[in-house]
């Protein structure tokens, strides 16, 4: 089950990666997607984060834990800051 999921997160990713790339770097209308974009983060992120946060006591409820939240959120922000500044974008500051 973990490894189907895994399987779709980077499917999902590589899609994600495509359908943006072709947002931000439109010859015509990038510049005003990469405004859009980075408005929806700024709105957003934030609460994502809080969400995300709040997880942490389900993650902390099993008795066999690989990654401790924070490892595995720190791991998390890493890598979607990475994927922000692929698209030109920056990651809002809760990040």
């Amino acid at each position: 089950v973990v490894g189907a999921g895994e399987g779709d997160f980077f499917r999902d990713l590589r899609y994600t990666v495509d359908m943006f790339g072709m947002l931000v770097n439109d010859k015509d209308h990038g510049a005003e997607n990469r405004e859009t974009l980075q408005r929806y983060l700024d709105q957003w992120v934030p609460l994502s984060m809080t969400a995300a946060r709040h997880l942490q006591p389900l993650w902390s409820q099993p008795g066999h834990r690989v990654m401790r939240f924070e490892d595995a959120f720190d791991a998390s922000k890493q890598r979607f800051e990475r994927l922000l500044a692929g698209f030109g974008l920056r990651a809002p500051k809760e990040v």
